[in-house]
């Protein structure tokens, strides 16, 4: 039997996740729909390693803090691994913004669980070379790369599962290299309820995907238990902390691949968002706590793919006879709007009026926001 690391990217503010659907998955205490869906790793004694983005687990600690108890009580099921605070495209933004965001990711994480192995799972697979410098200043030692955000000419001289970066500044860095289908493989577990076997022939698995996705479509939770039920049958599930040993790494690579912007400019719609958010970012020793938390937030690419990307049509097979399967639509939400509210409100407005607006306003989306500042703001 093969051997599966399976590694989620559990972010909240996914362009396709609206701030009203993500609360709605917290809510219930126990009986949430986010709750029972990590139950069932850990009723199934399935292994998973979570990496969370800090946003999303403030989000959890304020309304399903349940959820954090539940991996706490089963180390055996969950190991966490690191992630930023703000699920950003790190490139476009200055080292010292880099390292804030993943401190404040790495705090959180380990103010609240207790079984974390030391790697950084990027954004949108997107570093730049000093900012690998800056993560082994924060004890972390190993990141990742998908082939599939990579170009082929470069890929064709990629390591299959894992390299040393020998990067800038003559910093070394792991790096674990992604299957190419296995996101794929597992969107067919949950969509179409396949039981087809993953394709390739590697022994050790190092799969991804994103952990948002059962909340996307109707019935995501007896789906993800597909999911768990059949990748138990096909592989051996590990923790990263088990399968590594230096041998995964006895190959070499100069640089961190770089990934294709495309997905996020295509069209250039939110070009002048980027400056905006730029200028703010060149006067950040100027603002306020409040403001420079605010600031933060803006960082988050998804505010670009849910503007850029179009709307994603699925095929669901139903969980019930008759068998048969049906188009479902995955609708991009309005991240930009959301992020403009609060440009807003770091450009135009005293700190006194920001505490007053969302003091008044009680939408999901500052529900969410509040929740989010408290960690930036040592609440």
């Amino acid at each position: 039997m093969r051997s599966l690391v399976d590694i989620v990217n559990l972010n909240s503010k996914a362009s396709c996740l609206s701030s009203e659907r993500w609360l709605q998955a917290l809510e219930g205490g126990n009986n949430s729909e986010l709750f029972q869906l990590l139950k069932n790793y850990a009723d199934t004694k399935a292994k998973v390693n979570l990496g969370i983005i800090g946003t999303t687990l403030a989000d959890i600690a304020e309304f399903n803090p349940e959820c954090i108890g539940l991996i706490n009580e089963n180390p055996d099921c969950f190991e966490m691994i690191h992630r930023p605070y703000v699920h950003s495209l790190s490139i476009f933004w200055s080292d010292y913004v880099f390292a804030k965001n993943v401190r404040m990711g790495k705090q959180l994480i380990d103010l609240h669980f207790k079984n974390i192995y030391p790697a950084y799972l990027p954004p949108e697979f997107v570093l730049r070379n000093s900012q690998l410098v800056r993560l082994k200043k924060e004890d972390i030692g190993l990141t990742f790369i998908h082939p599939n955000r990579v170009k082929k000419d470069v890929l064709k001289n990629l390591p299959k599962q894992g390299f040393r970066i020998q990067t800038i500044q003559n910093e070394e860095i792991d790096c674990i290299v992604f299957d190419p289908n296995f996101d794929a493989f597992y969107l067919d577990c949950i969509q179409k309820l396949s039981n087809e076997n993953l394709a390739g022939d590697s022994e050790l698995i190092f799969g991804w995907r994103d952990g948002e996705s059962p909340f996307l479509i109707p019935d995501g939770v007896k789906r993800e238990a597909h999911y768990v039920a059949h990748s138990s049958k096909q592989f051996n599930r590990k923790f990263l902390s088990e399968v590594l040993d230096k041998s995964t790494f006895n190959q070499q690579v100069n640089a961190y691949p770089q990934n294709s912007l495309l997905p996020w400019f295509s069209n250039f719609r939110l070009l002048w968002y980027i400056n905006e958010v730029k200028l703010l970012e060149s006067g950040l020793a100027k603002l306020s706590p409040l403001k420079s938390a605010l600031f933060l937030l803006l960082l988050n690419s998804d505010i670009l793919s849910s503007t850029e990307k179009n709307h994603v049509q699925v095929s669901l097979r139903s969980l019930e006879p008759p068998i048969y399967h049906s188009g479902f639509e995955i609708k991009r939400q309005s991240r930009n709007l959301e992020a403009e509210e609060v440009m807003y409100l770091i450009e135009n407005c005293e700190d006194g009026e920001i505490e007053r607006y969302l003091d008044e306003n009680k939408g999901s989306f500052i529900q969410l926001l509040k929740a989010e500042l408290k960690p930036l703001l040592g609440a």
